[in-house]
């Protein structure tokens, strides 16, 4: 090996020394820069079973607890993903982040330092009060306004007692601590809005969850989003009321047909064929079919040829004799045997004829009729 290619290799050497201490001294001012109560967003690195691992582009991992940022039950992350919190513990071994502040994390001293920074805190709902709700938050009592414990008003003051929630302090006093959870609630909502316009778009097929029923149809989560599903977009066939086909918890794949900022509605049929639709690829003209009168109106009846499909027989093709209403020759719930005289696919209609079935006596006894001859 000659003098140059020895002096190469060291210089080498040394380089790396050097780019090592330069990475090394840059990660020491980023840990310095971060301190207790900053607002950190790291990228998960693992999951086990009590807590995620999330890498800060820092010197040591940060762990936080599985059972903090879970939702009804459920961890919503996975490796990969983004994670949001708030630094409560730091040392030179390691970091821990949480959603908000507990009674671990701190005291009364902590109170008002998360007021300060607003920081999330969580608190016990004691009970009711005039005018709000008893919270205890690291043992010291607090109150929350009844318009501020949830986004949409609720009478049932008994669900919240005796329950764990993450709140706002948004007065602080000697003498008094206020709280909001509607705050944090409509600051979820919408992150959760932005990211659900983000990810779709009309016409897209998406899964949803029932989360309540009114009268005019039901309410799902999207996914960050709630929707509505009319009771008219729920079938082709007639449904009277929502609940009488839905329950709160069904989990259903529904078609986007309205998107707006404020207002989303979906539908189960747009993800059917329309059962005439259907119908008319099985009927032609000519083709006699069974069916059973629906209603009369006074052009004509409308029948029923098989579930969700109905048909028209205009007054015009129902007997050879001329008629005034439709009830003269039919009555409802009649099963009769009709013709298939159109089949309009653009407008979805079906039109039918009794007339072309009536007995034409003029095919039968004309033969037998002379010139002249006087019948009655």
């Amino acid at each position: 090996m000659t003098s140059q290619e020895t002096e190469k290799i060291v210089q080498n050497e040394n380089s790396s020394e050097e780019f090592a201490t330069m990475l090394d001294e840059s990660i020491n001012n980023l840990n310095t820069s971060l301190k207790k109560g900053d607002v950190v967003v790291g990228k998960i690195s693992g999951i086990n079973e009590s807590h995620i691992i999330i890498s800060l582009g820092v010197k040591q991992d940060a762990y936080a607890e599985v059972g903090d940022y879970m939702e009804n039950g459920k961890l919503n992350y996975q490796i990969g993903d983004d994670i949001k919190g708030f630094i409560v513990q730091m040392s030179d071994e390691q970091i821990n982040i949480a959603k908000g502040l507990n009674r671990s994390h701190g005291n009364k001293v902590l109170i008002k330092e998360a007021f300060q920074k607003k920081i999330p805190v969580k608190g016990k709902v004691l009970g009711p009060t005039k005018g709000g709700y008893s919270v205890d938050i690291f043992g010291v009592r607090a109150f929350c306004p009844f318009s501020h414990i949830d986004i949409l008003a609720n009478e049932n003051a008994a669900r919240y007692v005796n329950n764990v929630f993450d709140f706002e302090i948004i007065e602080f006093q000697k003498s008094s601590i206020i709280l909001s959870r509607r705050n944090i609630l409509a600051k979820i909502a919408e992150e959760k809005k932005e990211l659900f316009f983000a990810r779709v778009q009309l016409g897209d097929i998406i899964k949803g969850i029932v989360t309540r029923i009114t009268k005019f149809g039901a309410f799902l989560d999207l996914g960050g989003y709630e929707g509505l599903l009319h009771v008219s977009e729920l079938s082709w066939e007639h449904v009277r009321r929502a609940d009488d086909v839905l329950k709160i918890g069904d989990e259903l794949e529904v078609k986007i047909i309205r998107l707006e900022p404020e207002k989303v509605s979906v539908s189960l049929k747009a993800l059917k064929e329309h059962p005439i639709a259907e119908a008319m690829k099985r009927l032609k003209i000519g083709d006699t079919v069974k069916c059973r009168v629906m209603r009369h109106e006074d052009f004509g009846s409308f029948v029923e040829i098989e579930k969700g499909v109905e048909a028209l027989i205009p007054i015009s093709l129902m007997s050879n004799k001329r008629i005034n209403k439709p009830s003269e020759v039919l009555a409802l719930d009649q099963e009769v045997e009709a013709k298939v005289v159109k089949l309009d696919e653009v407008n979805l209609k079906i039109s039918l004829s009794l007339k072309e079935e009536a007995v034409n006596l003029w095919d039968t006894e004309a033969t037998d009729l002379r010139q002249g001859e006087i019948i009655t």
